[in-house]
């Protein structure tokens, strides 16, 4: 009936495992928890063959295939026609949270959503937790990777686009295509915690990765619908349309290194709009003027 898909990297949380299980046990239904390890560390996976559980499939990769890859393998490999879709750093909030989402099992596509912690980190994780709370759990972007159901057979039409191999902007691609075939995305109050908080400097690698991946997707395909469906794009193109990104030219490299500085510092407030003024400094950057 449903397989839970869950891809596994660098990141011990066995926690997840057994509340899904036993929700699973306790609803009395036909499912599997399918976790693929992405080429761990050595360290970070072994506690996986522990798991001995028949309704347990635990596959191991010997090479990183990355984010998208990997999602599709999990989708090629599950047994049941229902697949749910739960990152490995989530923490399930509700005892009743696979309950929640058999109503929607015959829906194309079903997203449950994230939140964060409120209780504030510590100051090198502020970065990644100041986003999350006001801006990533909030946003208004209609699918997300991170919790999500969807059919076997819708799955195999859309998947996910593995030529983006960097962290970002796979799922708003994921999105979009399965939008042009006409599926309908469903989201629902199903919340899981996102649980492994990056350092500061992880966090703003990972906002170049994903830009330059934005980038990359708009090079190879213009028509792709990034353009309405990224927040960023649309304020960049609308500011080049008055003719006024020229001026992110000048003291380009130096804007940017200061923001990085600032960004690090604990103590500077609105730190979501600094880094909204960051993105678009490196979008500009990296995109080329001439570029479209």
């Amino acid at each position: 009936m449903l397989s839970i898909c869950i891809p596994h990297y660098n990141f011990k949380n066995p926690k997840l495992f057994e509340a899904l299980a036993t929700q699973c046990l306790a609803l009395d239904i036909e499912f599997e928890i399918l976790i693929i390890d992405d080429a761990s560390e050595t360290e970070n996976k072994l506690y996986l063959t522990a798991i001995a559980l028949p309704y347990f499939n635990i596959l191991f990769l010997e090479d990183n295939i990355g984010r998208a890859a990997i999602r599709n393998l999990l989708a090629k490999k599950a047994k049941y026609k229902s697949l749910l879709f739960l990152d490995a750093d989530a923490e399930i909030l509700k005892p009743d949270f696979i309950k929640n989402y058999l109503p929607y099992i015959d829906a194309d596509i079903v997203c449950g959503g994230r939140i964060y912690d409120a209780l504030k980190p510590n100051s090198q994780y502020l970065l990644h937790w100041n986003y999350g709370i006001k801006i990533e759990q909030n946003a208004e972007t209609n699918f997300h990777s991170n919790n999500f159901l969807i059919k076997k057979q819708v799955f195999s039409t859309v998947k996910f686009n593995e030529v983006l191999t960097k962290y970002g902007y796979e799922d708003v691609v994921f999105g979009i295509e399965a939008k042009k075939y006409g599926y309908q995305i469903f989201n629902i109050n199903n919340p899981v915690m996102h649980i492994d908080l990056k350092s500061n400097q992880q966090f703003l690698n990972d906002t170049q990765n994903a830009l330059q991946n934005l980038v990359f997707l708009l090079k190879q395909q213009p028509n792709a619908g990034l353009q309405q469906e990224v927040k960023l794009v649309k304020q960049y193109y609308k500011l080049r349309a008055f003719g006024i990104t020229h001026f992110l030219n000048f003291g380009n490299k130096f804007v940017l290194k200061n923001l990085e500085q600032i960004l690090m510092d604990s103590k500077i407030k609105f730190k979501n709009t600094i880094l909204a003024i960051y993105k678009l400094y490196y979008f500009h950057a990296i995109i080329g003027i001439n570029h479209m």
